[in-house]
């Protein structure tokens, strides 16, 4: 079950990262209005790589995918953007394998799915920090 191990580990990495730019946003802006969301991997309750294994690793991908655009909105509301070009965060597109086996083409979108993620983090730790005591 090192699949899932692995997806739950790096999620999970992204939401730590999530909710850290959250805490960092609040202490930027003062926003009594923001909180920091509680974000967690649903677990995973199978015990084999089959159809249930990849729903479950789909339906955890979109929610990533969906954490990670509602703080790119808030991030683009607040305006904390590229200081050089003023322009918004793009939005995080969640490419999800095709590949109906759980081969290396399918784990190397999945590590292209979470370098992309892990680089949006940075991106907007980039563009917050300045506001930061």
């Amino acid at each position: 079950m090192a699949l899932i191990d692995y997806v739950t580990t790096n999620i999970q990495s992204v939401y730590d990262k999530v909710s850290r730019l959250y805490q960092l946003e609040i202490e930027g802006n003062g926003d009594p209005d923001t909180t920091v969301p509680t974000l967690c991997v649903d677990e995973f309750d199978g015990t084999l790589l089959n159809r249930d294994a990849r729903r479950w690793l789909f339906s955890q991908m979109r929610k990533m995918a969906t954490v990670l655009n509602e703080l790119v909105c808030l991030y683009n509301d607040q305006g904390l953007r590229d200081l050089a070009t003023d322009d918004p965060t793009d939005g995080y597109v969640l490419n999800l394998p095709q590949s109906l086996m759980f081969d290396d083409q399918f784990m190397a979108v999945l590590q292209d799915d979470f370098d992309r993620a892990y680089q949006l983090c940075d991106r907007l730790t980039e563009y917050v920090s300045p506001y930061i005591k």
